[in-house]
């Protein structure tokens, strides 16, 4: 996950990274302090968001 978050803040663009994670993954993302986001068409897959617009995780 490093790398992905390296690389996402080294992009010429500030960028949001959004993705759905398998309900077998949701623990690994929140203990790396994110946020499942429930709301919509999948809540047992839950969505997560690295938002470097503003310079940090949405939590």
């Amino acid at each position: 996950m490093d790398f992905i978050f390296d690389w996402s803040r080294a992009r010429p663009q500030p960028m949001i990274l959004d993705w759905q994670a398998s309900p077998s993954a949701i623990g690994f993302y929140e203990a790396l302090g994110f946020t499942a986001d429930r709301v919509g068409d999948f809540p047992k897959c839950p969505g997560f968001t690295l938002d470097h617009r503003v310079g940090h995780r949405v939590r």
